[in-house]
């Protein structure tokens, strides 16, 4: 009997034009390290009074979506950014600038993900799949990696891939973690930075209508969540202060690669609540800092993201 391994899967995806049809062309083969993907329905149970003995339960609504973790690499990333803040405004002939803002729309693109595993044969293809929110951790060891939580209308299966001959997004290129820089203002912090998390969110809100089927009908974005808790070696009072006096500033986490590419996310006005300064043994004094990015009224952004490379669009 075949047994199919991870290593061995094929994992594709597409924007859709119309919302859950996947498109039968257009295909992307997408680096990742996990998934938990795919639709449920649950069991409803019957809840008629009719002796000890339990009756047939119903099928519940369809739930579908899960999380996918990929390498933080610097051409497949665009295609998940596209779907978390929706188009990019790009320049340049190569290398290529895309420039994504979040809160910048109203309405985010839809996915189309196969995942193919071809010794069963099976086929997965997860539709209508919206990005509810992307975390990175931010780190200077370990590997560079961001985690996708979707929400989806169904999943398909079949016995064969429905995604063609998926296209590559060039050369891979994984920005490495040590290539982390993380500045305040514009400059390096002099208390410096050991580790954070920074997750942006779309606060999504699914639809169902009565139409028969009892699956998501529609997703939409509520508002832009934007969140960095960056811990730091205590050797400075500057970041202390901006928390006490409730004052804000802006940050920017930054990753690079030799060969020229790079990823920005510059949030453009942060605030951090006070926080205690905990003294846990002998070692180095840190402080976490639970900061908030919120719109610029002079700017009128709150975060924007910034990918060079070798990608022309996605």
């Amino acid at each position: 009997m075949a047994r199919h391994q991870g290593i061995n899967t094929q994992f594709a995806g597409v924007l859709e034009s119309s919302y859950g049809t996947a498109p039968g062309t257009g295909f992307f083969n997408l680096p990742f390290i996990s998934h938990t993907l795919g639709a449920t329905h649950p069991l409803e149970e019957d809840d008629t009074l009719s002796g000890r003995k339990e009756r047939a339960p119903e099928k519940g609504a369809t739930e579908a979506g899960g999380e996918v973790v990929v390498p933080l690499e610097a051409e497949s990333i665009g295609f998940w950014l596209t779907a978390l803040f929706g188009e990019s405004s790009t320049t340049g002939v190569g290398p290529y600038t895309h420039v994504w803002e979040a809160g910048a729309v109203t309405s985010l693109p839809s996915l189309a993900l196969e995942t193919w595993m071809s010794a069963v044969p099976h086929s997965d293809m997860v539709t209508g799949c919206v990005a509810e929110a992307m975390s990175i951790e931010v780190s200077p060891t370990g590997k560079a990696t961001a985690r996708i939580t979707l929400m989806a209308q169904d999943a398909t299966e079949d016995t064969s891939s429905n995604a063609g001959t998926p296209s590559d997004f060039g050369e891979y290129n994984r920005f490495a973690a040590t290539s982390a820089a993380l500045q305040r203002n514009g400059s390096a912090l002099s208390s410096k930075g050991e580790n954070g998390t920074l997750t942006m969110s779309n606060d999504l809100d699914a639809l169902r209508g009565l139409d028969g089927t009892g699956l998501i009908t529609d997703i939409v974005p509520g508002r832009s969540i934007v969140t960095f808790n960056p811990t730091l070696r205590f050797a400075s009072q500057a970041v202390l202060s901006q928390a006490i006096g409730h004052t804000s500033a802006n940050m920017d986490v930054a990753y690079s690669t030799p060969g020229g590419e790079s990823l920005t996310f510059l949030m453009h006005e942060i605030y951090l609540p006070r926080p205690k300064v905990p003294i846990e043994g002998p070692a180095g004094v840190q402080v976490t800092f639970d900061g908030r990015a919120v719109i610029d009224p002079s700017t009128d952004k709150q975060m924007t993201v910034t990918l060079v490379n070798n990608t022309e669009s996605y």
